[in-house]
């Protein structure tokens, strides 16, 4: 817990910010809704869960970015509603509920709808927004739980309550706080404010192609190499690293130039800053710490739900999963400490619902290491929503080592989800008998190559083969077999 000096710090902060920012709240515009006793729990029974992913920063150019919307699931269980505008695949629920036993949820579909924007889809199709509004007015569901505080989120949110005359609880924080959490630069210099300018690495927020320019020239001396980051992006998929010695050649025109071909990736139209740094080179962890943050009016304190270790692409920073962190006590208490003072003070500010920091130990030696923050995940994503799965299978309690794989392979867009379900039976995990050591967490993004599973081990060692050698293998066999028949 702060102590008695820190949580007056963060009071102070909290009110500062409240002054420079008056609009964190949800507004008049969201009078029906509330954050109240059903998110003081990530397990609320009786809720909508959707996720709409359209608000991250180039998602619309990421062909997988349609099956996220099957993560809502590893959410919902009986008594929930769960909307996609994907299809549902039968067989995937069937293993859901039969083989996984995760409850059966109401699962709708909207029909012909622009697949990022759900939130908006709901509303528009009338078939959708009239069951949505039966079902409030029912009491089938009383609180909204979103990938993210989005505004399309809330604004669906107002709409339903308002047309079913029954109010709602929003388990995220406001649109105008998640937009910023969800910002790496807004994030960056929170940290600073709280725990000083040591807690990051050096960056600056970059407006222009000549600011840019200006700050690979002269703002980032020492750094062997830098990287160029989307604030609001995620997975890593909106960074670009350079080495500091392909940025030292030509004058400013001939730098500008060439930054501008690198960073067409990015889609960057110089309408938002992007966040320059400097690329650690000598990482010996990607920590992130997963959190759950209840309603300060609820009085409950902010929970530390986990400690992950990051399975991050080379050179990139690309997000391909995740595993349970192996840290010593001391590292651990490190780590915890400050990523609770950063939590309570997002609370004070109004922030609800799940959270997560992801965090960089740079160094010689673990025990002696630096930490430095990077982002905030102020949403649900490719940690927290396995790890939800998990605790719901295990409970939190008896959570057992395991590591997660986002897999990407051509030859998963011939595979069809019953088709690896049944190669690979003897090892996927029965609920009822505690048998086998995989799970699949995805079903929809097999046909542009791409499945989400986790792997259980009796070691970190064993759980991370599995999921990062074994399936893959056994998954690209089973494609060369289906082609030579």
């Amino acid at each position: 817990m702060p102590t008695v000096t820190e949580e007056r710090k963060i009071a102070l902060l909290a009110r500062q910010y409240r002054h420079e920012n008056p609009h964190l709240g949800p507004g008049k515009m969201f009078r029906l809704l509330r954050a109240g006793e059903s998110a003081s729990s990530p397990g609320a029974k009786g809720a909508l869960h959707l996720d709409d992913s359209s608000t991250i920063a180039g998602i619309e150019y990421f062909p997988e970015s349609a099956y996220f919307q099957d993560r809502a699931r590893w959410r919902a269980g009986d008594g929930d509603v769960l909307v996609t505008s994907t299809p549902v695949n039968p067989e995937f629920e069937a293993y859901f509920q039969k083989r996984l036993g995760l409850g059966r949820p109401r699962w709708l579909r909207v029909q012909g709808a622009q697949t990022l924007r759900l939130a908006e889809a709901c509303w528009v199709s009338r078939e959708t927004r009239e069951r949505l509004v039966s079902l409030l007015e029912k009491g089938r569901f009383r609180a909204f739980h979103p990938y993210m505080g989005s505004f399309h989120a809330w604004a669906l949110a107002a709409l339903l309550a308002r047309a079913a005359h029954r109010p709602l609880d929003v388990i995220a924080p406001s649109p105008q706080l998640a937009r910023r959490v969800n910002d790496k630069n807004w994030f960056s210099l929170l940290v600073r404010r709280l725990l000083g300018t040591r807690a990051t690495p050096r960056s600056f927020k970059v407006f222009s192609d000549r600011t840019l320019v200006s700050v690979v020239r002269h703002g980032l001396g020492g750094c062997k190499a830098l990287v160029v980051k989307v604030p609001n992006s995620a997975g890593g998929k909106g960074n670009l690293v350079f080495d500091a010695a392909e940025l030292g050649q030509g004058g400013g025109r001939q730098l500008r130039e060439y930054l501008r071909r690198r960073l067409e990736p990015l889609h960057w139209d110089g309408s938002s800053p992007l966040q320059v740094s400097c690329w650690e080179d000598k990482v010996l962890g990607s920590p992130s710490v997963q959190l759950w943050i209840p309603p300060l009016e609820s009085g409950l304190p902010v929970q530390v739900d986990g400690l992950f270790e990051q399975v991050l692409l080379a050179g990139r920073g690309e997000f391909l999963g995740s595993m349970p962190a192996r840290l010593a006590p001391g590292l651990r208490r490190r780590l915890v400490r400050p990523s609770v003072l950063l939590a309570r003070l997002l609370q004070q500010l109004g922030y609800v619902g799940r959270c997560s920091f992801d965090l960089l130990l740079t160094g010689d030696a673990m025990a002696s290491s630096r930490i430095e923050f990077i982002e905030c995940n102020g949403r649900w994503g490719g940690t927290s929503g396995p790890m939800h799965l998990v605790d719901r299978l295990f409970g939190r309690d008896g959570r057992p080592v395991y590591a997660t794989h986002h897999y990407v392979a051509p030859e998963l867009a011939c595979m069809r989800f019953a088709e690896i379900a049944r190669a690979f039976e003897p090892e996927l995990y029965d609920a009822a008998s505690g048998t086998g050591w995989l799970i699949l967490l995805t079903a929809s993004g097999l046909p542009i190559g791409h499945l989400d599973f986790l792997a259980l081990g009796k070691s970190s060692d064993e759980a991370k083969e599995r999921a990062y050698r074994i399936v893959p293998r056994r998954l690209h066999s089973l494609a060369d077999d289906r082609e030579a028949a």
